[in-house]
């Protein structure tokens, strides 16, 4: 089962239950973008198999070009390496080899971003300004994951780049601070660089029984109010952390994955 968000429209909160996992994602554009309707920077892609769960969340950077070329772009293409990734790789062989990974992909990168069509509506000196972002390429930042889960034993992977959140949860509380401070704006990936301002950072665990993790949540800096929860809220606080940050004056697309292990259940 593979989903991904609408850039043009808005996801309300959904929820999925596919025994070991529980997931609810959740997609809007910021109230702006909404208003002119035009098409969201943020993007996110799942993809959920037995006892495996990969999944992407990418920030389009709003000042390179055409922030959602990249974000889209990206993301799909984080899911197949996702798909690929070797169960033993170690810390190390996955920074590697995510890092050869995203410079490759800037020749296709390049080649999308060079034949993606501006509106008839973009003219005059916006036009010119875009063609000349356009010759440094489109950049999103991102966060991705999988989670494997084989009886007793359960693996996570998560790499990123750039301030999107990452927040892990398990029997004890809050287990963020297992991933240090990784997480900078001046990192992303750029479709004519590749990786930018630093290698992608890369957390990787495995234990068998109970573990320190059984929840992890990404969402995007456009809903960075839900830093303030000390824990992953109801549907009902969810929407109304989502409402307040969409009609705060600096309104940003936002999406969120919160995916659960619920082993036994």
């Amino acid at each position: 089962m593979r989903i991904v968000s609408l850039q043009e429209k808005e996801t309300p909160i959904c929820k999925i239950e596919k025994q070991p996992f529980v997931c609810r994602y959740t997609y809007r554009r910021a109230r702006e973008t909404q208003l002119e309707n035009d098409i969201g920077q943020d993007y996110f892609s799942l993809s959920i198999e037995e006892d495996s769960i990969i999944f992407a969340v990418c920030d389009g950077v709003s000042l390179s070009f055409c922030g959602d070329v990249a974000a889209r772009f990206l993301g799909d293409r984080l899911l197949d390496w996702l798909q690929e990734l070797p169960e033993e790789r170690e810390q190390e062989n996955i920074q590697n080899s995510l890092s050869s990974y995203l410079k490759h992909l800037t020749e296709e990168g390049t080649q999308v971003v060079d034949s993606h069509p501006l509106p008839a509506s973009v003219e005059g000196l916006l036009r010119d300004v875009l063609e000349e972002k356009r010759q440094h390429g489109s950049e999103a930042m991102y966060m991705c994951g999988r989670i494997d889960v084989r009886g007793d034993e359960v693996r996570v992977v998560l790499a990123y780049q750039g301030d999107s959140r990452i927040r892990m949860f398990g029997s004890e509380g809050e287990q963020t601070n297992l991933l240090g401070d990784t997480f900078h704006t001046a990192e992303r990936w750029s479709s004519k660089q590749g990786c930018v301002g630093g290698s992608p950072a890369v957390f990787v665990q495995q234990w068998n029984g109970s573990g320190k993790i059984n929840r992890i949540v990404v969402y995007s800096d456009g809903l960075a109010l839900l830093d303030r929860s000390a824990s992953m809220p109801s549907e009902e606080e969810l929407e109304h952390f989502i409402q307040q940050s969409q009609q705060a004056p600096t309104s940003d697309d936002l999406c969120l994955l919160d995916i659960a292990i619920e082993k036994g259940r």
